[in-house]
């Protein structure tokens, strides 16, 4: 099975919970309104909780490979984020 990495950018987490919903695995918990990977080898890399984060400010990180940021939150041309 394979490993993965999840990051959490706490500048850009508002601690809405919505990814913590959104992991059928438990992984993702809300510490403080800041969410965090507390049981991260339960991990499947689903990206649920990546598509479930508003603020982009979650991304899984796969050994050997990029990282899979939200789209949706990415920074366009002039800088400013998209939204979906």
């Amino acid at each position: 099975m394979a490993s993965y990495r999840i990051v959490v950018d706490p500048d850009r987490c508002l601690g809405c919970g919505a990814c913590v919903r959104a992991c059928a695995f438990g992984v993702l918990e809300l510490i403080d309104d800041v969410a965090y990977a507390v049981r991260p080898s339960e991990c499947r890399g689903c990206m649920d909780c990546v598509k479930a984060c508003e603020q982009g400010a979650i991304e899984v990180l796969l050994a050997g490979r990029e990282s899979h940021k939200n789209p949706c939150s990415s920074p366009g041309p002039d800088g400013g984020g998209k939204r979906g």
